[in-house]
């Protein structure tokens, strides 16, 4: 669309406002400043950018940045919470459900991963992380060897209608009730509102 500078200066600082309000969208502006393009999804555009070898340096220089300001979001938020977190930047070599996964929790070793390719904003990628790091990782850190009694005992406790819910996610992924507990806990975690936890001295 053509561009309508009115609040700022320059082409360049729309195109930026542009991004950051549209960030699951990859843009480019035109060589004389006049048009702003949308390339589509990161979710899409990273794995297609990867495979298919694009040597375009606007779109490369797009992915790159993208790229590097979702990691350096991911460093802040696992120093900040004492997280080990691997960043994978292309599904390639993954298999089955990891292939199209968002991440996962390690329990062995305590390692999440956060696959990129497969969000599609910043914002993603933190409810990926928080669902990770704060239930997965952090509810195990903090019980310990009771973690799964205090699964159980959330399940048999629990107001009816979050037991529904609960039975719901077991039902629909094929997990037990202690799993499905779980992962409804994990659920919860992706919604924290990080910078007002912070304010009030969660951490």
């Amino acid at each position: 669309k053509e561009l309508v500078t009115g609040m700022y200066q320059t082409p360049h600082q729309l195109l930026e406002a542009v991004r950051n309000k549209y960030e699951e969208y990859a843009w480019k502006m035109n060589d004389d400043a006049t048009e702003i393009e949308c390339l589509g999804r990161w979710n899409e555009l990273l794995p297609k950018t990867k495979k298919n070898g694009r040597n375009d340096k606007n779109h490369n220089e797009l992915i790159a940045k993208k790229t590097e300001r979702a990691k350096a979001m991911i460093g802040d938020v696992a120093k900040m919470l004492g997280l080990n977190v691997e960043v994978i930047e292309n599904t390639e070599g993954l298999t089955d459900k990891k292939k199209t996964a968002k991440g996962w929790y390690e329990v062995d070793n305590g390692k999440i991963v956060v696959v990129l390719p497969n969000h599609t904003s910043n914002a993603d990628v933190m409810a990926t992380l928080l669902h990770e790091g704060v239930a997965h990782h952090g509810l195990r850190k903090m019980f310990g060897k009771d973690f799964d009694a205090m699964l159980d005992n959330i399940y048999n406790n629990v107001a009816p209608e979050l037991k529904a819910r609960i039975d719901a996610i077991a039902e629909r992924t094929g997990v037990s009730t202690q799993v499905a507990t779980e992962e409804y806990l994990a659920s919860l975690a992706e919604t924290t509102n990080f910078e007002e936890a912070q304010r009030r001295g969660w951490w």
